[in-house]
Formats: structure tokens, sequence, C-alpha cells
């Protein structure tokens, strides 16, 4: 577990990414951009949990369906 600068930790997860995929081809970061905690997981989202990866019924992100609310809010 690592804390600091976001940008630097995003970095650092990315880094670490490219050497997990380099055994785990389907490795990826969970949600990067859009939560304060970053996963590395070595397979797909879907493996581990249904709620693991990010899906709904209407084809738009968390990240999207929050600026939506908050804008409209405004």
């Amino acid at each position: 577990m690592n804390f600091g600068d976001r940008e630097a930790i995003l970095k650092m997860a990315q880094n670490r990414l490219d050497e997990v995929k380099k055994v785990h081809r389907r490795a990826s970061l969970i949600l990067p951009e859009a939560i304060r905690v970053i996963f590395l997981l070595k397979d797909y989202p879907e493996t581990y949990h249904e709620f693991a990866a990010e899906k709904n019924g209407s084809g738009i992100t968390r990240m999207t369906a929050l600026n939506l609310l908050l804008h409209a809010a405004t």
C-alpha cells in the first residue's frame, strides 16, 4: 500500500501494471481516474466478482453519471 501525491501514485500504478502485464497479459487497473483507491488486477475484473467491473444498463460510467448529477444541481 502506498500513499502520496495522486499523480505520483498513478505513475507508480502504471509502472507496476506494465511489469505485471509481462506475466499476466489481462492485468488492468480498476478505474484509476475515477476512484481514490487504485486496484491492480491480474485478470479481467469479472473474474473476481460481478461488481468488480463497472457496469450499468445506461452505457455511461460512474464518473459521467456523477458529473451529470452535479451539473444538474447547479
